[in-house]
């Protein structure tokens, strides 16, 4: 029975976490792929992730640098790493200018709040998924750079797999819900035709000029 202070519910809620509520805990690890993604998001967005910077103040980190391993520019914080490094940033603006969206996010606090409720209604449950995808890959390029010794060459490589990502997860998504995304999941669609033939293509830039497509 339930009184004005107290409901089973309430006592369970109480059991589980200590009746503390954490806002971003049901967005984020109840999205539509894999449960270790969703939780890897979930700790992203805690700054629970080891990432360099959080190995370092804890000194147990045998990679000789906490400097970010993609721009070796700043140190390896979550929001660096995930959103604000120059190669990720280039990752955002892809999909953000695919989608016609004004901006992308700031920071992970800022992902999964202000910006994440910025978007239209029915783009958000696409938008999640592509969050989620972005910030998965980099982590895996991020992991085999420093573990493996190896890397994609180019931006476009890791644009490529997170949109295979993306598209396996969709067709695991209920009907209404992809009926509403057909004009953006084409963009999409159309966007890896082009990577992937363009990936395929030999380019030679200018003597002197990188690649522009090279991390």
């Amino acid at each position: 029975m339930a009184n004005r202070s107290f409901t089973v519910k309430s006592f369970d809620n109480f059991l589980n976490d200590g009746g503390l509520r954490c806002g971003f805990t049901l967005t984020i690890l109840k999205g539509l792929c894999p449960k270790k993604i969703n939780l890897f998001n979930w700790l992203a967005r805690a700054n629970k992730i080891l990432t360099l910077e959080i190995l370092g103040l804890r000194r147990c980190n045998h990679y000789p640098s906490i400097t970010c391993v993609l721009c070796h520019a700043n140190v390896e914080s979550a929001d660096h790493l995930l959103v604000q490094c120059p190669v990720v940033s280039h990752i955002w603006n892809f999909f953000s200018q695919l989608l016609d969206f004004r901006r992308v996010p700031t920071s992970l606090a800022d992902q999964w709040g202000a910006w994440r409720k910025s978007n239209k209604k029915p783009l958000i449950f696409l938008w999640d998924l592509i969050a989620r995808a972005i910030t998965w890959n980099i982590w895996l390029e991020r992991n085999a750079r420093i573990f493996k010794s190896t890397y994609c060459t180019t931006v476009s490589i890791i644009i490529i797999k997170i949109e295979h990502m993306l598209f396996l997860w969709l067709s695991a998504a209920p009907d209404p819900k992809k009926a509403k995304l057909e004009e953006p999941v084409a963009k999409v669609k159309r966007s890896l035709d082009f990577l992937s033939f363009a990936d395929l293509t030999p380019s030679v830039p200018p003597e002197g000029l990188p690649n522009s497509g090279a991390i």
